[in-house]
């Protein structure tokens, strides 16, 4: 345990520099009265997080769907936004490593299978970036913000895998996780008699419908995995009612992109598990008969206007029309290949791939072929990772459940990627890493003293 000299110390050192930092900031500076209330926020987050770890991740399960956000900039016509638990994320981590640093007895980080693509795939974030800048190709503050962002997420996951030590804790945050996606939900529904796509909160003008249908496609497929494996009518009627308003919001986001992920998701479940599932065979099939005589008419309206015609295409001799939005999204790949071959080992760094709805052209535009490599082979480390979770946690019904929900939410937000930049966008990965890290660490947790029930073949 921290000695009480070290700890009076730090605290006064801690006060010290709270103290200029203050005066710098606004006297020097002259930041905005408002600036203050921020600031002082994140130095109780700094504190907590040195204090107490577990309700700092309470606070950022919470935060993680439910968290404001401002404007810092732009880069081609898209803004830069910043959200308060970007930066109380940064003062978390720093508290919790000064933590680490003056408690021996908190041991060593966790070696996990991602550790190491994780930290080779920031490397090569770093070098990249550096010489886009220095080749002036990329500006440093933009590419400095995304930078941050991007590291922010893993650096969530070691935090989180860090501190998960009991199957109690990780029951508690599933369920705080579930809890933040009820509430989102109840919000979005809210909205429905607006006529507008559905969003999450503090989402600016116009929202973000398509982010919000990736997060709701990871909470989908957690939910509908829990469904499978819960024991009492309780937790099956509760399950069902949070699927139900997931559901709504997902089809009210308007998404195309999300949609394109829906059925595959389904489809991962009858593949990676027996439970039910004949039951899913018939919902699908069912589902797939239904939908052309049940879909709302603005759904329909935005299914048809794919093939708006607004731009032609040429695809295997036959003339094609489609929306300017989906077009888009089409032009991403043609135009992400011509902007790679010109760097095609490092990349331009990041920042360098502007509004490209696309993950994987624009990993190949700000990273290059290296980059993209490490991309997909953390990827497949991910896969394996809570496959192997899955497929050991045969007694353990929860683990199971979480597991399995993971995984195939991962595989549904791959789809994801195809229409979107999914695995930088900050409202869908939050919650993902912060799930890794609990599927990752699951094998390992300290069970709870009773253990539900035995699992049924897989």
């Amino acid at each position: 345990m921290l000695t009480n000299t070290r700890a009076n110390v730090l605290l006064e050192f801690i006060a010290v520099f709270i103290l200029l930092a203050m005066f710098f900031a606004f006297n020097v500076l002259n930041f905005p009265a408002h600036y203050f209330i921020i600031f002082l926020v994140g130095v109780i987050f700094f504190v907590l997080a040195f204090v107490s770890s577990n309700l700092v991740l309470f606070l950022v399960v919470l935060a993680t769907l439910l968290s404001p956000e401002f404007e810092v900039g732009a880069i081609r016509g898209r803004a830069i936004m910043i959200r308060f638990e970007d930066l109380f994320i940064i003062l978390i981590v720093l508290g919790w490593l000064a933590r680490l640093a003056m408690n021996k007895e908190l041991g060593l980080l966790k070696f996990t299978p991602l550790n190491t693509p994780i930290l080779v795939f920031l490397l090569i974030e770093f070098v990249s970036t550096s010489l886009g800048i220095i080749r002036q190709e990329i500006k440093f503050q933009n590419s400095a913000f995304y930078f941050l962002k991007y590291a922010e997420y893993y650096l969530l996951f070691f935090m989180v895998v860090n501190n998960i030590k009991t199957m109690k804790q990780a029951r508690f945050f599933v369920f705080l996780t579930l809890a933040t996606c009820a509430i989102v939900c109840i919000y979005a529904l809210s909205h429905l008699p607006s006529g507008i796509r559905l969003s999450a909160p503090f989402e600016g003008k116009g929202g973000e419908p398509n982010t919000f249908s990736g997060y709701l496609l990871l909470m989908m497929s957690l939910i509908i995995a829990l469904l499978l494996y819960a024991q009492t009518t309780a937790q099956r009627v509760t399950l069902l009612a949070l699927g139900g308003m997931a559901l709504v919001s997902f089809v009210y986001t308007l998404s195309r992109g999300g949609w394109l992920a829906f059925f595959p998701m389904l489809t991962a479940f009858i593949v990676l598990t027996k439970r039910y599932r004949h039951y899913f065979i018939l919902f699908f099939i069912a589902l797939v008969i239904a939908l052309p005589h049940m879909l709302p008419q603005r759904v329909t309206e935005r299914l048809e206007d794919v093939v708006a015609a607004e731009k032609e295409y040429q695809i295997m001799g036959k003339r094609l029309t489609f929306s300017a939005s989906t077009a888009a999204r089409i032009d991403a790949w043609a135009d992400g290949f011509s902007k790679w071959v010109k760097k095609p080992i490092l990349g331009y760094g990041i920042s360098a791939g502007g509004v490209m709805d696309n993950q994987y052209t624009r990993v190949l535009v700000e990273t290059g072929a290296l980059g993209f490599l490490v991309f997909i082979w953390l990827l497949v480390r991910i896969f394996h990772a809570a496959r192997r979770s899955f497929v050991g946690s045969k007694d353990d019904l929860f683990a199971r459940a979480v597991s399995l929900g993971f995984l195939v939410g991962f595989l549904a937000l791959l789809i994801h990627s195809l229409s979107a930049a999914t695995f930088i966008l900050i409202r869908v990965m939050e919650p993902f890493w912060f799930l890794a890290a609990i599927v990752v660490a699951l094998p390992h947790l300290e069970p709870l003293a009773a253990k539900g029930g035995e699992a049924h073949a897989v």
